[in-house]
């Protein structure tokens, strides 16, 4: 059981210094496959527009902007 833990806190330790070592993210990298909150709200908004504003909607607007986002 000594040893799991061992195991189990080296991992931490390491996982934490890689985190420490990087930078966040910039909304480059968030376009490139990850888009972020604000973006497909945008893109949704205007799928809404593009659509005549249609009521009762919004979750396939808000997918449709998630996937034309992440290609």
């Amino acid at each position: 059981m000594s040893a799991v833990r061992r195991k189990t806190t080296t991992i931490t330790k390491s996982r934490k210094a890689t985190v420490a070592g990087k930078s966040r993210p910039t909304r480059t990298a968030a376009k490139a496959g990850n888009p972020t909150y604000e973006q497909i709200a945008e893109r949704a908004y205007y799928i809404w527009e593009s659509r005549g504003c249609p009521w009762g909607q919004s979750l396939d607007n808000w997918l449709e902007a998630e996937k034309q986002l992440t290609l």
